[in-house]
Order: C-alpha cells, then sequence, then structure tokens
C-alpha cells in the first residue's frame, strides 16, 4: 500500500525525545506500508507515538482551560472547544470536528489562532492516523504451530465424554475470503476489504459433543476446560477423530490450545460469523 504520510508535518509537532521515538514510528509504518500489513510490534508502537505530540501537548496544557469554555454539553460533540483541548492534549482525533463552528464561539484573536493551530495538527496527523487505520484492517493471516501435545488431554477428553484419537488433532481447515470493513475506511470514503477465516470443516463433522458447548448464561465456555471465553478473538478451531474417523469439532481458549493441546497462534484469527 501507498505511504502518503508527509514525515516533515508529523515530526513538527514532536521535540525531543518524542520526535525521535517518532521517526522511529514512521520507519515501522513504512515498513509496514510495504508488505501491506503491520510489522511485529509496530501498530501498539506507533499508536502510543500517535498521543505524545509535545508541540501540541504544550499548546493544550496552555489554553486547554480556556478552550474548555467554549460551548457547553449542550452542544453536540465536535462543536465545541472541550474538544479541541482533547485532540491537543491526548491527540484524541474525533472522526468530525466542526472548526467554523467551534470558532463562532469566540472572538478572542488568541484563542482563534490556538483553534487555526490546532486545525493544522489535526490536518498534518490525519494521513498518519488514515494509514494506521487502514494498517489494523490489514492484519497479517495467523500464523499456526504445533508442538507436543500434554500428556493430560487423553483424559481431558475422556471427561468431555469424547474418545478420540490424538494423533489426529488438527486446526479446522478454513478459507480465506475478503469482506469489507464496515469500520474501516479509505481516505476515498470507500471500504476497506480485509481477509477473514471461514472454517471448511468436513463433511460428517460433528458439534456440540463437549459438556461446555452451550456456555452459560453470561458466557461462551472453552470447550476444553470451561473456562469462560470473554474475548471474541480468543478462539482456536480444533478437529479432532474418534475410533471412526469420524471428526469432532473442539471451540478451545487460546491457553488450552497452547498449553494443553500445543496449538500456538501468532496473530488474529478472525473467523466470519455464521462459522460453527
Amino acid at each position: 500500500m501507498e505511504n502518503t504520510i508527509d514525515a516533515e508535518k508529523v515530526l513538527r509537532w514532536y521535540s525531543g525525545k518524542a520526535r525521535a521515538n517518532m521517526i522511529e514510528a514512521l520507519s515501522l509504518v513504512n515498513a509496514s506500508c510495504v508488505q501491506n500489513f503491520w510489522v511485529p510490534k509496530a501498530s501498539r508502537r506507533v499508536a502510543a507515538m500517535l498521543s505524545k505530540a509535545t508541540v501540541a501537548i504544550n499548546m493544550g496544557r496552555k489554553w486547554g482551560s480556556t478552550l474548555e469554555k467554549l460551548g457547553g454539553y449542550d452542544i453536540p460533540n465536535g462543536k465545541r472547544g472541550w474538544d479541541v483541548m482533547f485532540l491537543l492534549r491526548y491527540g484524541s482525533f474525533r472522526a468530525f470536528i466542526d472548526w467554523d463552528a467551534i470558532k463562532s464561539l469566540t472572538t478572542d484573536v488568541d484563542m482563534l489562532a490556538v483553534i487555526d493551530r490546532a486545525h493544522e495538527f489535526y490536518d498534518d496527523l490525519q494521513p498518519l492516523r488514515q494509514i494506521c487505520k487502514e494498517l489494523d484492517a490489514k492484519r497479517p493471516l495467523p500464523v499456526v504451530t504445533y508442538l507436543e501435545v500434554s500428556p493430560t488431554v487423553t483424559r481431558l477428553l475422556e471427561g468431555l465424554g469424547l474418545s478420540v484419537n490424538i494423533k489426529t488433532l488438527r486446526m479446522c481447515p478454513s478459507k480465506v475470503v475478503w469482506v469489507k470493513h464496515v469500520s474501516a475506511k479509505t481516505v476515498d470514503g470507500e471500504f476497506l476489504e480485509v481477509p477473514v477465516q471461514v472454517l471448511d470443516p468436513p463433511p460428517g463433522t460433528v458439534f456440540g459433543r463437549s459438556r461446555y458447548a452451550a456456555g452459560t448464561e453470561h458466557n461462551d465456555q472453552c470447550e476444553a476446560c470451561g473456562h469462560a471465553i470473554k474475548n471474541p478473538w480468543n478462539w482456536v478451531p480444533l478437529l479432532i477423530d474418534d475410533a471412526k474417523g469420524t471428526p469432532h469439532f473442539l471451540w478451545v481458549g487460546s491457553d488450552c490450545g497452547k498449553n494443553l493441546f500445543g496449538v500456538i497462534i501468532r496473530g488474529t484469527y478472525e473467523i466470519s460469523e455464521g462459522t460453527p
């Protein structure tokens, strides 16, 4: 993907150590654009630096209390001075800021200059934020590693009522489809297409045999150990065959996937709705 960031416009909002760190962050963004998804650990590093624009922060500290007085809570978000203060102090970019509406709330020349300067900050960093958003939506497909299975797994599965051949343990087959991401758009307003896994279990696969398959009133449960799964990304879809060769499907948490079944997933395993 194309890197459209003007580095000098971004860096003018940083000073000292924060500037040096942002130079490093921009190099990570560039490397990520080359391969079309984030390089390892880059997304968190870059996101952290977006909130450390020292020049803007100092402006927010100096003018923040005055900006907050421009408009009350009866004025919609994006149209009052509080939004400008929050932008400068914390690098919090709302989807929409009505700069003209905010400027109409004051006639003070100094305040108008501060609002214009904040607008420049917003515009200078917006291309960087857009590219970060696109890279977030285009995270790489996960890498699966198989390790040695824990010796307790056979007993555990028997306790779930499953008499299976542990040597047949494997990830459920899947295919990759590209779908439009409703929360990520390009600068032209088009929805980004992102890769999503669609599970493709073999014919005759048996589902829901674990006593934890139904979950509880409040949470889904790992089908191996029963602990609550509250994170929608914290799933490992496994297949294992019984003595007759019939595959059984198990949704397990990532901790059990690693510690019990020896399956490590690096990266986000995004699975489309409607899969088993």
